[in-house]
């Protein structure tokens, strides 16, 4: 079809063009459209998930608090902790402190849900002595304590709680342990005396019904980070008491989350912070299951896509056609103006550009048409007046045989002079009908003019003379033929003639600026104005029936407007006729085309 020729069909250019325009900013929208929406999706599972997190932080911040309540109550009850201060000969004799100091232990826990997550209670008296208490009895002894890491940071800290974190120890059984521990050291009670040393573990159990209650999805993973960057809980056993190896990511003033690639797989990671104990509660969730729903939104914009574009197409093919269909009007007029139908026109009058271009065409065609009558009427102007020219001349043979035998006869006679007019007449003659090649040589002009003049200076005897100024480089140049002897016979028939005495005509000749210019001149009557308006209408017709205006139709016609003749007369004074024609130095002889 020749929509679809790109190269041929300007509707299927502008239509390419169109589609091209079209699809790009409407792929631009709907992959915008496509990553937006799959953002704001991600954005608000990701609030979603950040809410739990949240949610389960306020959980694990209260099973924080009970624990921090125990250490308080520890540091409040320490009137009853004579045991930690006071030093003994035997066991009997510190068995009523012992008695009095478990007794305010158990008084506490029995009252408290947080209790049987309690795994061992220590604390180091400033007298040496250990006090356990706990479902499990620890690895842990007097000199144990002293060296452990947190020991001298619980004694900085003067009465707040150190949480040490996830730890990994083992009992007297040699069994092991994963806790969560803290430490505190213990006043008089004034509060102003150190009198021991608590460490407290808990089992890890005491979080896991927190995070238990909280909605989570098989494949995501919740867990606990201590203060520490340790893991406390997570579902894989394996993973707890490990660093978590993204724990610099973690915002410590907020909630948030953020992307992380592991083995080659995206998670999206949301966080809780709990500020107070310095934890975090993390959730890792693939992220395969975030954009699991984007195919329906991928679905959704293409369809969006193609419909748009399928639309936006027909609509833009007959809004093209309309606009191309003036176009094809107009091309196949001119199409058929190609074809030399001048009389075909545009039919379309709109004011846009196409309209424009119908009007100037059809003005093109208009122009062409008077141009083409102008020139066919030039034409035949020319050629009325070659048939005017060749009408005049006399039969050639006849003419030519009957001066031949006056020249004969004279011969005969001897009469000289008779012979030199019949001479001068017959070359004349043969020059004018022999050749019918509208071009000669300028020498071939003057000779012919020559023959002329010597015919008219034997009749009119003395009556005149005449001045040649020729330039050598005009002789091989080409003029119409016959140009010449028309004017210099109205100088004498109209100038000389009728002047009193004798008269002089000067005959000119030369290229200036490309133009071969002929100039005569007489010191005759001049012309009066009505003989030089019948001079250039061509009314009186001299020798070979061609006047002046004759050649200056002849000059324009050939060679254009701007040559011709030019005649400038003081009556009484002088007449002087300027022909103008350009200067061509061509091979003469060829037919006029």
């Amino acid at each position: 079809m020749q929509l679809f020729n790109v190269k041929k069909s300007i509707q299927s250019k502008v239509f390419v063009a169109f589609i091209f325009a079209l699809m790009i900013p409407t792929l631009i929208i709907s992959i915008s459209s496509y990553y937006i929406s799959v953002n704001v999706l991600r954005n608000k599972v990701s609030s979603s998930y950040k809410e739990t997190a949240m949610y389960i932080g306020n959980s694990i911040e209260k099973d924080l608090f009970q624990l921090e309540q125990l250490g308080d109550h520890l540091f409040t009850n320490s009137k009853n902790y004579s045991y930690l201060v006071n030093h003994y000969n035997s066991t009997n004799e510190s068995f009523p402190d012992f008695t009095r100091m478990n007794q305010s232990v158990e008084s506490y826990f029995n009252y408290v849900k947080i209790s049987s997550y309690v795994s061992s209670i220590t604390i180091l008296g400033t007298n040496g002595k250990l006090y356990l208490y706990g479902s499990d009895t620890l690895q842990l002894g007097a000199e144990e304590i002293k060296q452990a890491e947190w020991y001298d940071q619980t004694i900085k800290l003067n009465g707040k709680i150190n949480w040490i974190g996830v730890q990994e120890l083992r009992t007297v059984t040699d069994s092991p342990r994963t806790v969560t521990s803290f430490s505190r050291v213990i006043k008089d009670a004034d509060y102003k005396k150190t009198i021991g040393i608590a460490y407290v573990a808990v089992n890890n159990d005491v979080f896991a019904h927190s995070l238990k209650n909280a909605s989570v999805q098989s494949n995501n993973q919740l867990f606990l980070v201590d203060n520490n960057g340790n893991i406390v809980v997570h579902p894989d056993a394996e993973q707890v008491n490990k660093p978590f190896a993204d724990v610099n990511k973690l915002d410590g003033s907020t909630s948030g989350s953020y992307i992380s690639t592991e083995n080659d797989r995206q998670y999206l990671v949301a966080y809780q912070y709990m500020s107070r104990y310095g934890w975090w509660v993390v959730e890792k969730i693939p992220y395969s299951e975030l954009i699991k729903d984007n195919k329906q939104i991928i679905n959704a914009t293409l369809f969006a896509f193609f419909i748009s574009l399928i639309l936006f197409t027909f609509i833009f093919f007959f809004v093209s056609s309309a606009i191309v269909k003036p176009l094809k009007g107009l091309t196949k007029a001119m199409k058929k103006a190609k074809n030399g139908n001048f009389e075909i026109r545009s039919t379309y009058t709109g004011e846009d550009e196409i309209g424009i271009l119908s009007h100037n065409f059809n003005y093109m065609l208009d122009r062409i048409g008077i141009l083409f009558d102008t020139v066919m009427e030039e034409q035949k102007m020319k050629r009325d007046a070659e048939y005017e020219a060749l009408q005049a001349q006399i039969n050639p043979h006849f003419l030519y045989n009957t001066l031949n035998t006056i020249r004969w006869m004279a011969i005969i006679k001897k009469e000289d002079s008779i012979k030199a007019v019949v001479d001068s007449l017959g070359r004349l003659l043969k020059n004018t009908t022999s050749k019918m090649e509208p071009y000669i040589l300028v020498k071939e002009e003057l000779s012919n003019l020559k023959d002329y003049v010597f015919i008219q200076m034997l009749r009119y005897k003395d009556k005149f003379d005449i001045i040649y100024d020729i330039k050598e480089d005009c002789l091989e140049c080409r003029c119409i033929k016959f140009i010449l002897q028309p004017i210099v016979e109205n100088a004498i028939f109209h100038g000389i003639e009728p002047k009193e005495g004798r008269g002089t005509i000067w005959i000119h000749a030369e290229i200036s600026e490309h133009q071969l210019v002929f100039t005569v001149k007489d010191d005759g009557v001049g012309i009066s104005p009505q003989k030089f308006n019948d001079l250039l209408n061509g009314d009186r017709k001299k020798f070979n029936g061609i006047g002046v205006k004759n050649i200056d139709d002849r000059i324009k016609l050939e060679y254009g407007q701007q040559y011709g003749i030019q005649i400038e007369s003081v009556e009484h004074e002088f007449t002087i006729y300027k022909v103008v024609m350009p200067a061509i130095f061509e091979e003469v002889g060829h037919d006029e085309s």
